[in-house]
């Protein structure tokens, strides 16, 4: 199955794409509920909530999950 390619909106400055979340697993070869669960759980994760879906932008998520497993290390 081939990625469509995503719609460009400008928002907050940056024509970086907004990604559904199937789209974002994907890249990340990663379950899509993976990407639902972070959602609900973690009020600081970078995503935006449409009707219907969420959309992510993958350099908010990376930096995300670079900093959020940092701090999961510094706990342990």
């Amino acid at each position: 199955m081939e990625l469509q390619e995503p719609t460009k909106v400008e928002i907050d400055g940056s024509r970086e794409p907004y990604l559904k979340a199937r789209d974002l697993a994907r890249m990340l070869s990663i379950q899509e509920g993976t990407i639902q669960d972070w959602y609900r759980r973690y009020p600081d994760f970078p995503a935006i909530r449409l009707p219907g879906s969420i959309r992510v932008r993958a350099s908010e998520v990376r930096a995300w999950l670079h900093k959020f497993t940092r701090a999961q290390k510094e706990i342990a």
